[in-house]
């Protein structure tokens, strides 16, 4: 099976655009109470979710078995990568740390809702 990863691309550097252009909005918007690491965090969900989903589709078009295992060790990485950026945040961002945290759950449910989606339309044209 051959799945292209052009049409994944395109979709996540829209919706990365558009993430960027209203957290940098939300940033000078209100500039005292967020980072400015609001503004690069829809850039690390783009190389991380990508990087990890063009992994999965290559995964699945070498056997649909090692999809599974793979997809469940990726998951399980971006959970602990993520804790310890979460952790960063608590130590180093002590007075905007709420808020910057707050940005990236927001990022990490909305790309985290877009892999999962991709991956379902991945399945079904097969």
């Amino acid at each position: 099976m051959n799945i292209q990863v052009k049409p994944f691309l395109n979709r996540i550097l829209i919706i990365t655009w558009v993430l960027e252009i209203v957290s940098a909005a939300v940033y000078f918007t209100f500039k005292p109470y967020f980072s400015i690491f609001l503004m690069l965090m829809p850039v690390y969900f783009f190389l991380l979710i990508t990087l990890f989903h063009v992994s999965l589709i290559n995964a699945v078009q070498k056997s649909e078995i090692a999809f599974i295992s793979r997809y469940m060790l990726y998951t399980g990485i971006k959970l602990f990568i993520n804790l310890g950026i979460i952790i960063v945040f608590l130590l180093a961002l002590k007075e905007k740390s709420v808020s910057s945290i707050i940005g990236f759950l927001f990022c990490y449910l909305f790309y985290t809702t877009f892999e999962v989606r991709e991956l379902l339309v991945i399945f079904k044209k097969k």
